[in-house]
């Protein structure tokens, strides 16, 4: 996989899912993926064919978590 194809799938997929870490100001390579961290265990799937993808609440407004 090339960077390029990474980058892509970062910004239309990765971006979106709960398990993705946003850092502020919205710079697409600075998302991190932390499924391992939040549930203890490996994705156990490349990138490219993600099986453990679920969306993000849209969230209102200036909510602070």
């Amino acid at each position: 996989m090339t960077e390029a194809e990474r980058r892509r799938i970062k910004a239309e997929q990765c971006r979106y899912c709960i398990y993705s870490g946003l850092t502020p100001g919205g710079n697409i390579d600075r998302v991190t993926y932390d499924y391992i961290l939040i549930t203890g265990h490996q994705r156990g799937c490349p990138v490219d064919k993600c099986r453990k993808f679920e969306r993000r609440k849209r969230r209102r407004g200036h909510e602070i978590d």
